[in-house]
């Protein structure tokens, strides 16, 4: 057994280690309630240092009250680790009951009841140990630096492992169990070192803990599916693809529709995927050479892309999983397109292409991100565009006040680079939709822009795809773009800069309402 000061050290590195696996943890756990926002990081951020201030102090006042506090830290990280195994239910429970206090107030309340109650039990290890040390015959000074420089190491190292290597590769889920039984069993065995008699108590708990985490359900608040061929946690949360007995298949990201694929013949049941498709087809055929996209999802708008006779599609996708399940479950070929695993906007910063269309369908379950819709993000998309190129946004927008939030915005930001934005006419069944749906008044909508207002355009029906053909508002579309589409004139509202992330409340509000939406077919 080691001795001495070195367990010390050993439990100052694990404490450090886990206060960064709970920030990290935390988190990933909020993104599907609140997204990846300013305010989940300013909560995360906030709420630990608070944590870690009232356990600072009362780790203080235990060394200052308690004679023997030598089984304290052991104490403390042991049920710090037992708290940890309890975040799935404790995310799918607690987080729900927080959504009606707003974007801050519920950001702040959910963070408090996920990871104060470990960061504080955590914050207060340090100056027990540190006094343990001192009564080794350690210097203060000497002992605390050192102490804090292991913690410390232990954050660094934990936040990799964590952050680049176990929530990727095994999932949230996973990674809480993993961290809370390897910490919590080391502090258990210097429990049952210390003081044997309490240890058939303590690993009860501990395994009865770690059971329910185990069997917890998938961290995931909207629907759940059944009988799914794929599920995997990773860098945009919950992934799942499953089939259903009216012969389709979908994509969900944390329990929302991605992309829905009829199985038998593997045409996507999602309209707005054939609406960018009869977009994309305006472009003339002999000058359709290179497409960009900005979020793969199930790739059923790079297979019309390529029925359409784009020479080389590129998907960009910061999570490399929605290529292998594109591949593998949504009949996408992969010698049809080149992957890049990048943000979208990363990507075009780094390289000097041009391209005839660049379509920007990206979201996080129903959290879009904010920086590709910023009259910046979109000043970067013309550079990249050809003269006679269009910029196609697939936005998801609340209408239920007769105007869109978000749409007005892109569309300015548009306006202001001088792409004549316009936007696509309802090409969702309004009429035979239930009036109390959210879905009728909160799902896509389509922008389009170019560079010359639409001069070079191909209104040839042959030109669409196959499945476009058969669809009438296609047809229309494709026909006379003009008269199936708003000119969107700059108007009063602003545009989104990179400067305000105005765009993360608005996400925010409609995620709520879409809780309980209804999925739309074709």
């Amino acid at each position: 057994m080691i001795q001495g000061k070195h367990i010390y050290y050993l439990i100052a590195f694990l404490e450090g280690g886990l206060v960064m696996s709970v920030e990290l943890i935390g988190a990933r756990l909020m993104a599907p309630y609140y997204g990846n926002s300013l305010y989940v990081l300013t909560s995360i951020l906030g709420i630990t240092m608070s944590a870690l201030l009232i356990g600072y102090f009362l780790g203080g006042r235990i060394v200052k009250e308690s004679k023997n506090n030598n089984l304290f830290p052991y104490l403390f990280l042991f049920f710090s680790c037992i708290y940890l195994c309890l975040f799935p239910l404790l995310s799918s429970v607690g987080l729900e009951l927080t959504l009606g206090l707003g974007l801050i107030g519920g950001t702040l309340l959910g963070t408090i009841i996920l990871i104060a109650i470990p960061l504080i039990l955590c914050g207060a290890i340090s100056p027990m140990l540190i006094q343990n040390l001192n009564e080794l015959g350690l210097k203060a000074g000497e002992s605390s630096g050192f102490l804090f420089s292991i913690s410390t190491l232990g954050g660094v190292f934990f936040t990799f492992l964590v952050g680049l290597l176990l929530i990727p590769t095994l999932g949230v889920k996973s990674t809480i169990i993993l961290i809370g039984l390897s910490i919590g069993l080391v502090s258990f065995a210097f429990l049952i070192w210390k003081k044997r008699n309490i240890k058939v108590f303590f690993l009860t708990i501990f395994l009865i803990v770690a059971g329910i985490s185990a069997n917890s359900t998938d961290i995931q608040p909207f629907q759940s599916y059944n009988s799914c061929l794929y599920k995997s946690d990773g860098l945009l949360g919950s992934l799942s693809v499953c089939d259903f007995n009216d012969q389709s298949r979908i994509l969900s990201c944390n329990g929302t529709d991605q992309s829905k694929m009829r199985i038998y013949d593997g045409l996507s049941m999602m309209m707005y995927t054939h609406v960018v498709s009869s977009i994309a087809s305006l472009v003339p055929k002999n000058q359709r050479k290179n497409a960009m996209l900005v979020g793969l999802a199930g790739g059923a708008v790079v297979k019309e892309l390529k029925e359409l006779g784009f020479q080389n599609v590129r998907a960009v996708d910061i999570d490399k999983r929605t290529y292998d399940v594109s591949t593998k479950y949504f009949d996408l070929n992969e010698n049809s397109f080149e992957f890049i695993e990048d943000d979208g906007r990363h990507y075009l910063n780094c390289i000097q292409d041009k391209f005839d269309v660049i379509i920007i369908d990206a979201s996080t379950s129903e959290d879009q991100p904010w920086h590709l819709y910023t009259v910046e993000a979109i000043k970067l998309y013309k550079k990249h565009l050809s003269e006679d190129g269009l910029l196609i946004f697939n936005l998801i927008d609340d209408f239920s006040n007769g105007k869109g939030k978000i749409v007005d915005r892109v569309a300015n930001g548009m306006d202001h680079n001088n792409l004549s934005p316009r936007l696509i006419y309802e090409f969702y069944p309004l009429d035979k939709m239930d009036k109390g749906s959210i879905a009728t008044w909160i799902h896509e909508r389509i922008l389009v822009g170019s560079p010359n207002g639409f001069y070079k355009i191909s209104s040839d029906l042959n030109d669409l795809t196959q499945c476009c053909k058969g669809v009438s508002f296609c047809r229309s579309l494709k026909n006379d773009l003009m008269s199936n589409s708003y000119d969107f004139k700059r108007t009063s509202t602003k545009v989104f800069k990179d400067d305000v992330p105005e765009m993360e409340k608005i996400n925010f509000e409609r995620i709520k309402k879409l809780r309980n939406r209804d999925f739309i077919n074709l």
